[in-house]
């Protein structure tokens, strides 16, 4: 098949902070011929405020309901980067599954999620790295519930690792069909 195929059916990345969600996604979607969305971005805009604000000023428990109703307005088929909690939501993943979408957990270990993510006054939920590890691996088992769990290389760029990822994911959707 030549040429860069849509895949005209939405993908969503989940995964921990720092995971790579938004720089995989937006390399990703120019693959895929597909618009870039992310939810938290998506949010401050229309909400006109930062997550970190939004979390202090209404709680955990608003923010979460406030991410489904952004999810469930979004209806043309996008690379979604969702925020690092909105997959633990049952809400979120029933609404990918009834729309046909594309679970991807973005998976690098820990050590490089803790790298990246240490100090950054933006991350609501950035603790110490022993509460933030607890937190990680309380999320794990419902992030493996992804459709595809993928394990970035050490090294590897976002540009890189989304070139792969779609690859992979066009030949499972067009295999899929046959």
């Amino acid at each position: 098949m030549q040429g860069n195929p849509s895949l005209n059916k939405a993908v969503y990345l989940t995964g921990f902070m720092g995971a790579g969600k938004t720089s995989v996604g937006i390399c990703l979607a120019t693959h895929l011929a597909l618009p870039f969305v992310d939810l938290d971005a998506r949010i401050e805009a229309a909400e006109q405020c930062s997550i970190a604000s939004l979390f202090s000023a209404h709680g955990e428990p608003w923010f979460r309901a406030l991410e489904v109703r952004t999810l469930q307005a979004l209806t043309t088929p996008a690379v979604v980067a969702l925020g690092g909690g909105a997959f633990i939501q049952e809400p979120i993943r029933a609404l990918i599954a009834s729309r046909g979408g594309l679970s991807v957990f973005l998976d690098p270990p820990f050590s490089v999620l803790y790298a990246r993510i240490a100090g950054d006054p933006n991350r609501p939920l950035s603790r110490s790295r022993t509460q933030l590890e607890t937190l990680y691996q309380s999320r794990l088992p419902v992030y493996r519930l992804a459709d595809v769990v993928w394990v970035p290389g050490e090294a590897e760029t976002p540009a890189v690792t989304g070139a792969r990822l779609a690859a992979v994911l066009k030949c499972c959707v067009r295999g899929s069909a046959d």
